[in-house]
Order: C-alpha cells, then structure tokens, then sequence
C-alpha cells in the first residue's frame, strides 16, 4: 500500500512540475486528466484496502465493512 500512494503522489508532483515549468495549458488536456485520476487512485481507494485488511484481520465480511467505507468516500455527497 506504501509504495501506491508514493508512486500516486509522485505522479501528482509530476503533473504540478509540468503545469508550472512547462506548459500551463496541459491542465486542459485529457493526458493530464487521465493522469491525474491514476494519481488520485490510491489515495481514494485506500480507505476500501484498509477496511477490507482490518475485517478480513478481525474475522468479519469484508464487502459489509468496505461498503460503508466507499459510501463515505463517495465523491457527489450532500456533505460536499
């Protein structure tokens, strides 16, 4: 899990050092956009692994516990 969410945020710096030195209206591109969503997704599914790990760890049904954890990390919540 370590190494994803560094290689995540690598990309990410990537994209920041390309947008500022290089080319500002990369940001519009859909190559950034791609490449920012391959960045992000460690991040974003991480939570899902952690409560998958911990009830696999702790005896119970994984798809019961990481379920509620993709409802809280659902993007287009009304708490946004």
């Amino acid at each position: 899990m370590i190494p994803g969410l560094i290689a995540g945020g690598m990309l990410k710096v990537v994209l920041i050092l390309i947008t500022t030195f290089v080319n500002l209206n990369f940001v519009k591109t859909s190559s950034y956009m791609l490449l920012s969503a391959i960045g992000d997704a460690p991040i974003y599914f991480m939570p899902i692994v952690v409560a998958y790990g911990a009830t696999t760890k702790l005896g119970g049904t994984p798809t019961l516990f990481a379920f509620p954890v993709r409802i809280l990390n659902y993007e287009t919540s009304l708490w946004n």
